[in-house]
C-alpha cells in the first residue's frame, strides 16, 4: 500500500505484498453526543501497488479496554467496505493510553486482488481526521508473538524476520494467532460463548484455519464451519476432539497416521504399532439395573468404550465406516485383526449379556423424516425449509420428498395387477381415471460432462419410428412447449429416473437440463402422473412406506413406475404383501350359522385367517367379506348368522390393492449452504409440485432397499494344505445344556404369511449348501436325536400341516419327495409318480418286490376279476414255506386255481404261476370283497349289494325319482356312478334311508345342474343298523 501526504513512505507488509497507502487530508471531526464516547475519525484512500484504487473490506476488531478518559469499551468488531476510489473512513474510540497496556485495534485488509494483510492501530484523541499512517503502530501487541513489519525499511524487515518479546515478570503471554492457530478464547465477545464462531467467521479463517478451544475455554457453544480446509481442536474437559471441514479439497483422509519401521534388533517384545488406544476404567462404574423392581430409572449401566466411531452420511455414495486392508508380502501370519476377550466379572445383573464378541445389527432405520413445509413452499419451488416433527436430521440426498396433505393425494380405486414385461414395470388399477401422459423415446445419448456426472443442458433427438405402443413420434403431441418432464432409462437396476425442465426445439428434438446420464431409448413422459409417487399401502409397516416414482400414466387405469430391484406393485406371491387371489364358487351351504364354500379351483395362496370377499352368489345373503378358515386349497368356512340354505355361483377373492399417489420430487441436497448444517433446508429437483406453507411433508426411505447379512469370501489359488481347514464356532471348556451351536431364526411372526392370516410368502431357505462337496453335511448323531424336525408354521393338525422331509432331484426338473403328515403320522414316498405310504396301520404300495415276504395276514387284497379274490403273482422264490404265511391258517392248500403241476411239486416256484385265496379266508358272510355291476337306466333302480365294496354304473337318461337297496350289511361301502346322456338337466332324488346325497337341479346355470356327458358320483356307507345309508362326508345328517 502507499499513502499520499506529507511524511509518507512505502512500507512492506507481513504478507509480502508491497502496498501503498495514499494519505488524503480529510476534514471533519467525530463529535461526541451527550453521554456518548468521543471518537476519532480515521480517513484515507487505499491503493494497490500498481497505483489503482483498491476495493474490498477492512475487518477491525478490539479487546475490551478502558480508555484514558475512563470510559469502559466492550470487546467488539466492525467491518468497513472500501468506497469508490478506495475511500476508507471509520470512527473509533481512542485507545492511546488505554488500560490494560498494550491494547490495540486489529485491522485485516481483504482486497479485491486476493491479498490479505494485517495491521495494529493505536488511535489518538483528535478533533480532526487522522490518516492510516497516523494510527499504524510498530510496537508488538501482547497478544501475538510475531508482528507485521511496518514503518521499517524493506532491508531492515527482511533482515529481522522475528522479534524477541520481553515478558514482564509475573505476567502471562496471551495470543489469538500463534503459529497459524486461532485460539477461540481470544475471540470471545463480551456476550461470551461465541469464541469458536467468531474465530471461524473472522477474516483470519477466510481461507481456512486451525482453531483451538483449549482446556480453559468457557462455554459450550453451537457453531458451524464456513471455510474449507478448517480444523477445530476441542480440548475442553481434557478431551482432544478434532473436526475437519472439507480437508484437502475433499481429499481422502481427515487424519493420517503413517508409521514406517525398520528395526535393527530382534527383541522378545519387539512390536510395531502405528496407533494404540488404551482405555482404563479404575473406579466409579455401575452395573446395577434392577428392572424387576417395577420402576424406571434415569440411569443405566456404565459403559466404557475405548473407541467410538460413527458416520453421518447425508449425501449419496458408498459409505464405509471403517475400511481395513492388509497386504502381507513377507512370510508369516497375515491377519486383519486380533481380538481377544478375557472375562472374570461374570453375569450378575438385569440386562447383562455376558462375554461375547459383538452385537451386530443390520437394520433398515426405523426413523422417518417428517415435518411441515415452512418457507419456500410454492408451486415448483426447488428450495424449501421443513420444520421436522419426527426423524429430525435423518433426511438425505437422493431420496424423495412427498406432500402428504390429503387434498393433494389420490387414493380412489385399487391396484389389480402388475407386470415386468415391457419398457418399464407397470401396475394396473380399477376404479381410477388418471390423466394420461404423453410419451416419447429418445434417439440419442445424454452423456456426462468432462468433470461432473450431470449432462447439463442438452438437446436430444426423439425417435420418429419403431417406438413402443402408446409412444408418440412427433413433439407436436406434447401438451406444452416447455415444462417439467419425467425421464427414465429402461427398467432395471439403474433407470436413472429424474424430473427435468424441457423445451420443444422442433418436431423431433427436445432440449433438457439433465442431472443424470441417460441411454439411447430412454422414456420421456410429459403430463399425466409425472411428478407423483405411488405407495402400495399393504406394504407400509410401522409408518415406513415404500413410495415409487411414477414415470408416466399410460391410461386412465395403468401407469409405469421406477422399480429398480423392487418390482412389487400388483404382484401376488412375490416379495410384497400384495395379494389378488380369486376362484369361482361351485357350492355354498349355510348350516348352523357356519358357511362352507367349495371352489372350482385351488387358490394359489392359503387364505386362512384372511378377509375373503364373496360376491355374485345366487343367494345374495351369502355375499360379504368374512374372515375364513380353510379346510383345503379349494374349501373354506366362515361364520354367518342366517337360516340354513344352499346356493351356488359367484366369486370368492382376496384383494389388498389399496394405494396412495403423492406429489413427489427428488431431494438433491439437505445441506443449508449458509450455515453448513443439516437443519431442514432442502434443495429439490425441478418439479411441478404445488407446495404450500403448512403442508405435512415426508421423506420416506428410498423405495429399493437391500438389507442383508455379511458374506465372507475365502479365496486361494494354490493347492490347499493337507491339514483340515474349516470355519465355524468351537466350544471349549465346560459346554453343557442350554447351548445351541448355531441358529438361524426368522423372527417375523407367522401371522405375516399365507395360511396364518398374512399375505407374504415365506423366505426361500433357512440354510443353503451349494457346490461340489464330498458330504454336504457331516453330522454326528446327538445322544438323543440326529435331526429334530418340528411342525411347520401351520401347526401339526391342519390340512396343510404336511411337509416334505426331502425333495430329491431325480431327472431334470422333476423331484422325488418324502412327505410327512404329522396329523396322521404318515410318511409318503413319491418316486417318479409311484406312491409308497407308511402309516401306523399299513404299508401301501403299488408294487412290492421282495426276496422273502413273511406275512401273518393279508387283508383286502385286490380282486383280479369280480369272481376271483386276491389274485397273487408269485415270484421265483415262492416255496410252500413262504406260501404258508399267505393265509390265516398258514396252509398252501389255501391257494386254489394253481397250475396243474403245482399238485405234484408245490415247493418248486416254477410250477406256481397264479393263485386265488380260498373264499373261506374271507370275512363271514362275504362271497367276495369287491364287485362292480352295470345297470340299465330306470327311474326306480334297484341296487343289489353282494360284496363289501360294491360299485354300480347307471346311465342317467331320465330323472331318477327313487331307488332301493338289497343285501345291505353294516359297514358296506357303495359307490353309485351316474353318467349323464346327451340330454342335460336330469335329476336324481334320494330315498328316505339315504342321507347327505348330492343335490341336482334341472335349472340351467343353477348349482347341481347336470351337464351332458358328465359323471355324478355318490359314495355311501351302511350304518350299524344295516339300513341307513350315509354320505361319508355328511355333516348334520
Amino acid at each position: 500500500m502507499r499513502a499520499s501526504g506529507a511524511g509518507c513512505e512505502p512500507m512492506p507488509l507481513a504478507a509480502g505484498l508491497l502496498l501503498w497507502l495514499v494519505a488524503a487530508l480529510c476534514l471533519g471531526v467525530s463529535l461526541p453526543a451527550e453521554a456518548q464516547v468521543a471518537t476519532t475519525s480515521v480517513s484515507d484512500t487505499v491503493f494497490h501497488a500498481n497505483g489503482t484504487a483498491a476495493a474490498g473490506t477492512v475487518l477491525i476488531s478490539w479487546p475490551a479496554f478502558t480508555s484514558a478518559s475512563g470510559r469502559t469499551i466492550s470487546r467488539g468488531s466492525t467491518s468497513v467496505t472500501l468506497g469508490a476510489g478506495g475511500r476508507f473512513t471509520v470512527s473509533l474510540t481512542s485507545n492511546a493510553g488505554a488500560t490494560p497496556a498494550g491494547t490495540y485495534y486489529t485491522a485485516v485488509y481483504h482486497l479485491d486482488d486476493g491479498t490479505v494483510s494485517r495491521e495494529f492501530w493505536t488511535v489518538p484523541v483528535s478533533a480532526v481526521s487522522v490518516t492510516l499512517a497516523a494510527v499504524r503502530t510498530s510496537v508488538l501487541p501482547s497478544s501475538v508473538t510475531m508482528q507485521t513489519v511496518t514503518k521499517q525499511p524493506v532491508d531492515q524487515a527482511t533482515a529481522q524476520a522475528t522479534q524477541t518479546v520481553l515478558q514482564p515478570a509475573g505476567t502471562k503471554l496471551q495470543t489469538n494467532f500463534l503459529n497459524g492457530q486461532l485460539y477461540a478464547k481470544e475471540y470471545l465477545s463480551q456476550a461470551g460463548n461465541d469464541g469458536i464462531t467468531n474465530a471461524l467467521t473472522s477474516g483470519d479463517c477466510a481461507a481456512g484455519c486451525n482453531v483451538v478451544a483449549d482446556r480453559t475455554y468457557p462455554g459450550n457453544e453451537a457453531f458451524s464451519f464456513h471455510a474449507g480446509k478448517t480444523l477445530l481442536t476441542d480440548q475442553r474437559g481434557g478431551n482432544n476432539a478434532v473436526t475437519v471441514f472439507n480437508p484437502w479439497k475433499g481429499g481422502p483422509s481427515q487424519s493420517l497416521v503413517s508409521y514406517v519401521s525398520t528395526p535393527a534388533n530382534l527383541l522378545p517384545t519387539a512390536h510395531a504399532t502405528a496407533s494404540s488406544v488404551t482405555q482404563v476404567a479404575l473406579a466409579g462404574g455401575n452395573n446395577l439395573f434392577p428392572q424387576d423392581l417395577g420402576a424406571t430409572f434415569p440411569y443405566f449401566k456404565t459403559t466404557y468404550t475405548a473407541e467410538d466411531i460413527r458416520g453421518l452420511n447425508y449425501t449419496p455414495g458408498q459409505h464405509v465406516l471403517t475400511g481395513l486392508m492388509q497386504h502381507c508380502y513377507g512370510v508369516g501370519d497375515c491377519l486383519l485383526g486380533g481380538q481377544f476377550i478375557y472375562s472374570s466379572g461374570g453375569n450378575r445383573d438385569n440386562a447383562d449379556e455376558g462375554a461375547h464378541p459383538y452385537d451386530i445389527s443390520v437394520s433398515e432405520d426405523t426413523a422417518v423424516f417428517q415435518g411441515t413445509c415452512t418457507t419456500g413452499c410454492s408451486t415448483g419451488s426447488t428450495q424449501v425449509t421443513v420444520t421436522a416433527t419426527s426423524g429430525a436430521a435423518t433426511q438425505g440426498e437422493g431420496r424423495y420428498l412427498i406432500d402428504t396433505a390429503p387434498s393433494k393425494t389420490i387414493a380412489t380405486g385399487a391396484i389389480t395387477g402388475g407386470s415386468i414385461a415391457g419398457v418399464h414395470a407397470s401396475a394396473q388399477f380399477a376404479g381410477t381415471s388418471f390423466p394420461v401422459s404423453t410419451l416419447f423415446r429418445t434417439a440419442s445419448l445424454a452423456v456426462p460432462q468432462k468433470t461432473i456426472m450431470a449432462p447439463g443442458t442438452v438437446t436430444l433427438a426423439i425417435a420418429t419410428s419403431d417406438v413402443p405402443n402408446g409412444f408418440s413420434t412427433n413433439t407436436a403431441s406434447a401438451p406444452a412447449t416447455s415444462g417439467i418432464a419425467c425421464i427414465a432409462n429402461s427398467q432395471g437396476a439403474g433407470d436413472y429416473f429424474e424430473t427435468a425442465p424441457y423445451t420443444i426445439v422442433d418436431g423431433s428434438h427436445i432440449q433438457f437440463t439433465l442431472y443424470k446420464p441417460h441411454t439411447l431409448g430412454a422414456t420421456v413422459a410429459i403430463g399425466g402422473l409425472c411428478g407423483y409417487g405411488v405407495e402400495q399401502t399393504v406394504d407400509t409397516v410401522n409408518g415406513i412406506r415404500e413410495v415409487f416414482p411414477v414415470i408416466a400414466s399410460t391410461s386412465p387405469t395403468s401407469l409405469y413406475y421406477s422399480s429398480l430391484l423392487s418390482t412389487v406393485l400388483g404382484m401376488s406371491l412375490q416379495t410384497s404383501a400384495y395379494s389378488n387371489l380369486s376362484s369361482r364358487i361351485t357350492t355354498m351351504q349355510r348350516a348352523g350359522n357356519v358357511v362352507t364354500v367349495n371352489l372350482a379351483s385351488d387358490l394359489s395362496g392359503d387364505v386362512n385367517g384372511l378377509q375373503v370377499t364373496i360376491s355374485g352368489a345366487t343367494d345374495a345373503s351369502f355375499n360379504g367379506t368374512f374372515p375364513v378358515t380353510t379346510n383345503s386349497a379349494n374349501q373354506f368356512t366362515f361364520s354367518q348368522t342366517g337360516a340354513d340354505a344352499t346356493t351356488a355361483g359367484g366369486t370368492a377373492g382376496v384383494l389388498t390393492g389399496s394405494f396412495v399417489l403423492y406429489p413427489m420430487v427428488e431431494v438433491r441436497s439437505v445441506l443449508n449452504t449458509s450455515t453448513n448444517q443439516v437443519d431442514g433446508t432442502m434443495t429439490l429437483a425441478p418439479n411441478n409440485v404445488a407446495w404450500s406453507a403448512g403442508d405435512p411433508v415426508e421423506e420416506p426411505h428410498f423405495y429399493s432397499q437391500r438389507v442383508r447379512a455379511d458374506t465372507t469370501y475365502v479365496t486361494q489359488y494354490m493347492p490347499r494344505g493337507s491339514s483340515a481347514m474349516s470355519a465355524g464356532i468351537s466350544y471349549n471348556g465346560t459346554t453343557s445344556l442350554g447351548i445351541t451351536g448355531w441358529q438361524v431364526y426368522n423372527n417375523s411372526p407367522a401371522s405375516q404369511y399365507y395360511g396364518n392370516g398374512g399375505t407374504h410368502v415365506p423366505p426361500t431357505a433357512g440354510m443353503a449348501v451349494k457346490g461340489p462337496w464330498i458330504s454336504s453335511m457331516d453330522l454326528q448323531a446327538g445322544d438323543q436325536t440326529g435331526i429334530l424336525m418340528r411342525c411347520n408354521s401351520h401347526g401339526c393338525n391342519r390340512w396343510n400341516s404336511a411337509y416334505n422331509l426331502f425333495a430329491l432331484q431325480s431327472n431334470g426338473p422333476r423331484y422325488d419327495t418324502v412327505n410327512y403328515t404329522p396329523s396322521t403320522s404318515t410318511m409318503t414316498f413319491n418316486m417318479n409318480g409311484a406312491l409308497y405310504t407308511l402309516s401306523p396301520t399299513a404299508l401301501s404300495a403299488g408294487t412290492i418286490n421282495a426276496t422273502t415276504l413273511n406275512v401273518a395276514r393279508i387283508n383286502g387284497m385286490q380282486a383280479a376279476t369280480s369272481g376271483s379274490i386276491g389274485g397273487v403273482t408269485l415270484g421265483p422264490a415262492a416255496t410252500a414255506s413262504v406260501l404258508s404265511n399267505v393265509a390265516t391258517s398258514g396252509s398252501a392248500a389255501d391257494l386254489t386255481g394253481l397250475a396243474a403241476s403245482a399238485t405234484v411239486d408245490t415247493t418248486n416256484a416254477s410250477n406256481i404261476t397264479r393263485g386265488t385265496l380260498d373264499p373261506a379266508r374271507l370275512p363271514p358272510g362275504y362271497s367276495s370283497g369287491v364287485c362292480a355291476t352295470n345297470l340299465p337306466y330306470s327311474a326306480t333302480p334297484v341296487f343289489a349289494v353282494t360284496c363289501a365294496n360294491a360299485t354300480f354304473h347307471v346311465p342317467l337318461n331320465g330323472n331318477i325319482t327313487s331307488e332301493s337297496f338289497t343285501g345291505l350289511a353294516a359297514g358296506e361301502h357303495i359307490t353309485l356312478i351316474f353318467q349323464v346322456g346327451a340330454t342335460p338337466g336330469y335329476t336324481v332324488s334320494w330315498s328316505a334311508n339315504v342321507h347327505g346325497g348330492f343335490l341336482t337341479s334341472s335349472t340351467s346355470g343353477a348349482a347341481g345342474y347336470t351337464l351332458a356327458g358328465k359323471y355324478l358320483v355318490q359314495q355311501l356307507v351302511v350304518d350299524t343298523d344295516g339300513i341307513t345309508l350315509l354320505n361319508p362326508g355328511a355333516i348334520n345328517e
